[in-house]
C-alpha cells in the first residue's frame, strides 16, 4: 500500500521535513503552511492534477478568485499565496519543476493600517489589574495560596509583556534561564530563532522576583517555563490571550497582547527613542516593519492638537 496518494502529496511531506529541519521554522508557522497548502492540494486534486508538472499559473490564479469568491479577505489571500510560494519554491530547489509558476502571479496588495496603541493610562490600569484582585480577595480573607501565585504570574507576565514589547509566543515560550534578575537583563528567542537581549525596568523586575520567589525551588530549574499553568507546564498562547482579555474587560477597554507590544513602541517613541533602537527591542528585521510606528506617533500628535489647540 502506497504511503502517498500522488506525488503532489509526498512533496508536501518532503516540504514539512525540510521547513522543519533544515529551515527551523516553528510549529506556529508550519501549522499555517500546513493548513493554506491542504486547501490548495484538496482544489489541485478536485481539477484532476496530482503531481507538480501539471500545475501552472492559471491553477494558482482560480484558486485565489475561488477562495476569494468564498469570502477570504485580502489578508488571508496573500497568505495563502505565500503558502503556495514556498512550495513551488521547493520544488524547483528539488528538481521537480524547471520553471516556478509563481514567478508570474502578482503579490496582493494590502491596505497598510495603522497598528493599534493604547494611551498610557490605560495600559497602566490593565498591569495593575491583577494587583487589585489579589488586595480585593486580602480583604475578604478569601485569598488561597495558589491563587496569590496565580495572580502575581498575572501581574508579571502583563508587565513583561509590556516592557519588553514581547509577542505572545516569545512570553509563553521563555524559561527561568532566560531571565537574570541580578544584572536585569532578558534573552529572547524570536522568529526564525535569532535572539535579542532586553534590559529590564526595576518594576518589572520586582514583580517577576516576587512570582518567582512564591513558587517551588523544583520549578525554577533554568529550563522551566518561566511562566506555568495550573497543570504545571507552560501558558499557551490561547491561555496568555484569555487572561489578558480577562483583565480588560475589568478595566472595561479593548486590548490584546499585540497591541500592548504596539503600545510599548508608540510610548517608546513618544518618549523620545530613536527609530532604530525601538526596532533592535521589537526584534524587527527590517527597519520598514518599525517605520510604521513613526506614523502612529504624528497621528496621535495631530489628534491631541486638534482636541486640544483652540486654533485647530
Amino acid at each position: 500500500m502506497a504511503l502517498f496518494k500522488n506525488p503532489l502529496e509526498k512533496a508536501q511531506a518532503d516540504l514539512f521535513i525540510y521547513l522543519g529541519g533544515e529551515r527551523g521554522l516553528s510549529p506556529l508557522t508550519l501549522s499555517a503552511y500546513r493548513q493554506d497548502l491542504e486547501y490548495f492540494l484538496e482544489y489541485c486534486s478536485q481539477a484532476g492534477r496530482s503531481a507538480p508538472g501539471e500545475l501552472t499559473r492559471e491553477h494558482i490564479n482560480n484558486f485565489l478568485l475561488m477562495r476569494s469568491s468564498t469570502g477570504d479577505s485580502a489578508k488571508t489571500l496573500a497568505r495563502r499565496l505565500s503558502a503556495i510560494r514556498v512550495f513551488f519554491r521547493f520544488l524547483v530547489r528539488e528538481g521537480d519543476i524547471q520553471k516556478n509558476p509563481c514567478d508570474y502571479i502578482e503579490s496582493i496588495r494590502l491596505p497598510r493600517h495603522l497598528p493599534k496603541a493604547r494611551e498610557l493610562m490605560v495600559v497602566e490600569a490593565l498591569l495593575q489589574a491583577p494587583y487589585n484582585l489579589l488586595e480585593e480577595l486580602r480583604q475578604k480573607k478569601e485569598i488561597r495560596p495558589y491563587k496569590e501565585v496565580e495572580l502575581h504570574r498575572d501581574g508579571a507576565a502583563l508587565e513583561l509583556c509590556y516592557s519588553a514589547g514581547l509577542r505572545a509566543t516569545e512570553l509563553c515560550t521563555m524559561t527561568v534561564g532566560q531571565l537574570d534578575l541580578h544584572i536585569g537583563f532578558l534573552r529572547v528567542k524570536g522568529k526564525r530563532g535569532r535572539e535579542r537581549v532586553l534590559p529590564l525596568g526595576e518594576l518589572a523586575l520586582k514583580k517577576l522576583a516576587d512570582y518567582l520567589r512564591l513558587r517551588p525551588k523544583a520549578t525554577l530549574s533554568p529550563g522551566s517555563p518561566l511562566f506555568l499553568s495550573k497543570k504545571g507546564g507552560a501558558i499557551t498562547r490561547i491561555a496568555f490571550w484569555q487572561m489578558v482579555k480577562r483583565y480588560a474587560q475589568k478595566i472595561d477597554v479593548g486590548i490584546s497582547p499585540h497591541v500592548i507590544r504596539h503600545s510599548f513602541a508608540t510610548h517608546l517613541l513618544e518618549g523620545g527613542a530613536d527609530i532604530k533602537t525601538v526596532q533592535t527591542l521589537l526584534g524587527h528585521v527590517r527597519p520598514s516593519t518599525t517605520q510604521i510606528y513613526t506614523r502612529v506617533k504624528d497621528k496621535r500628535l495631530k489628534e491631541v492638537i486638534e482636541k486640544h489647540h483652540p486654533g485647530a
